[in-house]
């Protein structure tokens, strides 16, 4: 007696007929071929190149003894092929008579617009006759009929009849979809950290995923599969942020969903980062008790969203007045070596305030980023006081090496102030160059007028001197800004 085990094998090799018998997995093959084992999906294979496959030919079905549901045979007093089922014997085919049949198919899913394309495969006697029928009133004589401008009317079952030269009939039928592009998700609840957040939204019908970007733009968007959530970290804390998602499947991207959220405020101290109106990012430092920006300005736009004029000309520079209102920005050099990008920009005093403290959201804001502000007079004072004094501070204020300061620059930014030698831009050309001071100094302009011409401003020099004092507001300064931490 052998047993079968699921992890046994066992061959018995028959040589009958040159016949394999191999028994694998609780399957079995009988092959003249050799070495081979069963299809998975059958528990009997039969295979030979040159062999057939013989039924037991009974002489009237009535002479079986109580036959097994299912059990087939060839009944050979009728010349047909009997199946026994729930009790009685049917004919499944006899001899001489015409057997034909077909399979209706097509390459769906489709989108909206393409072309349906439906396939009829005929077994009979040629020709054939087709006659289809489909939703939306449709109907074909055609074998492989084409159906344009999909629409989501046309979704549903398509049939084939076929009559072969033998008047034999057969019909099939295939289902055909139309998938349309999914409809945009929606925002579900998001879970802010201090320094990141977990964004949700809803599932789709037919969308086969989701993408998301930090830019409102598909392409270069990141996708997460069937998720609906996404896990963005590295964020600093009391931040706003903006993601867009998107739902897709293979026949597009949906809408997007615009979603906003706030990273929590900060336990102490202050945030990592802030951003500005046109999504510049700029570190933060906290030096005393305030929290300072450690990268100079070079936002385009006032807090309310206003544009400031950018001005390259030296005589439209010159004719600004020293007033609150003529607002303007400049690059050093007019940015002809990339400036923008180690010195940030230089503004005129009105455009330090907003002009005239109007096109910001929140007193004193100016040009800041909206939380904070433009520094007071006293607080420069502070930070000089801070850092050691009006000529021990700029060496712990400044950026260490040669890069962006001059070469007797000894300083250790100590504080993480970071200033650069980002120059000036002149009213007039009473001093020379209507440019100057290159990695030579660095200006501040503060929120407190002198008049109503001069307003005060930080300077620091690369020979580790610095003071405050007020100049005329058509100069082009850089400005940084400051927030009161939590």
């Amino acid at each position: 007696m052998i047993k079968k085990k699921t992890s046994l094998l066992i061959t018995a090799c028959l040589l009958l007929n040159f016949s394999v018998i191999t028994f694998s997995q609780n399957r079995v093959i009988i092959s003249d071929e050799g070495g081979i084992e069963a299809h998975e999906s059958a528990i009997l294979e039969l295979k030979s190149t040159d062999k057939g496959f013989l039924l037991p030919g009974i002489n009237g079905n009535h002479n079986v003894n109580d036959p097994a549901e299912a059990l087939i045979i060839f009944n050979s007093f009728t010349q047909c092929f009997n199946i026994y089922l729930e009790g009685e014997w049917h004919d499944i085919w006899c001899y001489g008579e015409d057997f034909c049949a077909v399979t209706a198919d097509n390459e769906g899913p489709y989108c909206e617009g393409e072309t349906i394309h439906l396939t009829a495969s005929p077994i009979g006697e040629e020709p054939f006759e087709y006659s289809w029928t489909g939703p939306d009133g449709f109907t074909s004589t055609e074998q492989n009929p084409e159906i344009p401008n999909a629409t989501s009317e046309m979704t549903g079952t398509y049939t084939v009849v076929i009559t072969d030269d033998n008047d034999c009939v057969a019909e099939s039928s295939t289902e055909v979809v139309i998938e349309t592009v999914p409809d945009a998700p929606e925002a579900g609840t998001h879970v802010p950290d201090e320094e990141e957040i977990e964004w949700n939204w809803s599932t789709v019908p037919d969308a086969d995923g989701y993408a998301y970007n930090t830019e409102d733009d598909f392409s270069g968007a990141t996708s997460v599969g069937t998720n609906t959530t996404y896990l963005q970290t590295g964020l600093g804390c009391g931040e706003s942020h903006t993601l867009y998602v998107w739902a897709y499947n293979h026949c597009g991207e949906s809408e997007v969903l615009v979603l906003n959220s706030s990273t929590t405020d900060c336990e102490s101290g202050c945030p990592s980062n802030v951003t500005d109106y046109d999504g510049n990012v700029y570190p933060v430092v906290q030096i005393g008790d305030k929290c300072w920006m450690a990268k100079n300005l070079r936002v385009t736009h006032y807090p309310d969203g206003t544009e400031i004029p950018y001005i390259t000309d030296t005589e439209e520079w010159r004719a600004l007045g020293d007033n609150n209102t003529d607002d303007a920005y400049t690059i050093y050099n007019n940015n002809a070596n990339d400036e923008v990008e180690d010195y940030g920009k230089l503004y005129t005093y009105a455009t330090a305030i907003a002009r005239n403290w109007a096109r910001h959201n929140e007193p004193g804001q100016g040009i800041c980023p909206d939380g904070w502000y433009l520094p007071t007079r006293e607080e420069f004072q502070d930070l000089i006081d801070f850092a050691g004094g009006q000529t021990d501070a700029p060496p712990e204020l400044k950026e260490p090496g040669t890069d962006r300061w001059c070469t007797m620059n000894n300083s250790t930014n100590s504080t993480g102030f970071t200033a650069v030698g980002a120059g000036q831009r002149q009213p007039d050309d009473s001093v020379g160059d209507d440019f100057r001071d290159l990695k030579d100094d660095t200006h501040f302009w503060a929120a407190d007028e002198e008049d109503g011409s001069n307003a005060y401003y930080l300077v620091l020099f690369c020979y580790d001197m610095s003071t405050i004092y007020p100049l005329q507001k058509s100069y082009g300064f850089s400005v940084r800004c400051v927030q009161d931490p939590n």
